[in-house]
């Protein structure tokens, strides 16, 4: 086609700059998929209207401005063109689903339901496929169903407690993608710290006050000014300055240009998927008991209860005394919940230590 020019020695299209440009392609994964984030791919088309539908990333036209907004207002005052189902998606063929909120499809909810299976050995129980092959109650477990998680994600990184830059840097493997100091302003959640990989805000609980967690719990916070939709919480947020955080727009060849192409521009995300989690089923507990004073108060607003924390016991002659001890629990392990009774709980203690 010699309207991209000569090809080259490869037989690819020469892309000149400024006359012509490479292919864009058109990602159609007719194969197994190897990430529940590849469904960003699927196109939302029927298909006699996908080719028509198919456009390139809408920044660049712009018909979007920001993917995470619900409507999008032109600077002469007009509403931007918006494809019926599907408003302010980045490409006319795909559903959007960065979009969160009270009045939005919040498509991203879908992959809190998804995940890619281990192919680690002790990642599922398996049950007896003559038994859950057929009868009442067991539709569920059909083969090739037929088999329960253990909760536990063998080899996935939890991208929640990543502490080191090398694992960090790791992880990304040379993908276009945030720095580790960006990463962490996300996971803080609240302003920039600059080069301050911790920087404390005296109205935060938290240095971790916006970890990946499951979509749909932005509102179970501790102040009501840590609620985040939906987005926001999961590896499709924002960089708190409006940008996709972990959306990749640093290929610019015109070969892999991810303007042109949702494959590399959702390429870094994508193999996100199977390489962190962040769900950790065990945890490490500290539990420092003090004695303390306690007299009554009036109550106010800070002390409901009517009494007030006063001088810790032993402080004024130097002889305070505190308890510590040291816990390892495992969540995976099934434990009873009755408000006032105490089943099995203790099964999920698996180490106990104290120290003094």
């Amino acid at each position: 086609n010699s309207t991209y020019g000569s090809p080259r020695s490869d037989g690819t299209p020469n892309a000149i700059p400024g006359t012509a440009s490479s292919f864009p392609s058109l990602q159609w994964n007719n194969r197994p998929f190897v990430s529940s984030l590849e469904l960003m791919q699927v196109p939302y088309s029927k298909s006699s209207r996908l080719l028509f539908d198919y456009s390139l990333d809408r920044h660049n036209t712009p018909a979007i401005g920001n993917p995470y907004d619900l409507i999008d207002v032109d600077p002469e005052g007009g509403i931007l063109p918006q494809r019926e189902g599907s408003p302010n998606t980045e490409y006319n063929h795909l559903l959007n689903f960065f979009e969160s909120g009270d009045n939005a499809t919040n498509f991203q909810r879908i992959f809190d339901y998804l995940h890619t299976p281990s192919p680690f050995a002790g990642a599922y129980t398996y049950l007896n496929s003559l038994t859950f092959g057929s009868g009442f109650g067991t539709e569920e477990l059909h083969p090739p169903f037929n088999k329960i998680s253990n909760f536990r994600d063998p080899g996935k990184i939890n991208i929640n407690t990543i502490f080191d830059p090398a694992v960090y840097m790791g992880l990304i493997n040379g993908h276009a993608g945030p720095t580790y100091t960006n990463w962490i302003a996300s996971r803080r959640g609240y302003g920039g710290a600059g080069g301050n990989l911790i920087s404390f805000n005296p109205d935060m609980p938290s240095f971790f006050t916006n970890p990946i967690r499951p979509t749909g719990s932005g509102d179970i916070v501790p102040l009501n000014s840590l609620a985040r939709p939906d987005v926001e919480l999961s590896l499709l947020r924002n960089n708190q300055a409006g940008d996709q955080l972990l959306i990749n727009t640093g290929y610019t060849d015109l070969a892999k240009d991810s303007r042109r192409n949702s494959t590399f521009k959702y390429q870094s995300v994508q193999r996100l998927d199977n390489l962190v989690t962040g769900r950790s089923n065990v945890y490490a507990v500290w539990i420092t008991m003090g004695y303390f004073k306690i007299t009554g108060a009036p109550p106010t607003s800070v002390n409901p209860d009517g009494y007030q924390l006063g001088q810790e016991i032993g402080n004024d002659r130097g002889e305070v005394r505190r308890h510590r001890a040291f816990y390892m629990i495992d969540r995976s392990i099934p434990a009873a919940f009755e408000p006032g009774e105490n089943h099995n709980v203790d099964k999920t203690v698996i180490l106990r230590r104290y120290i003094d």
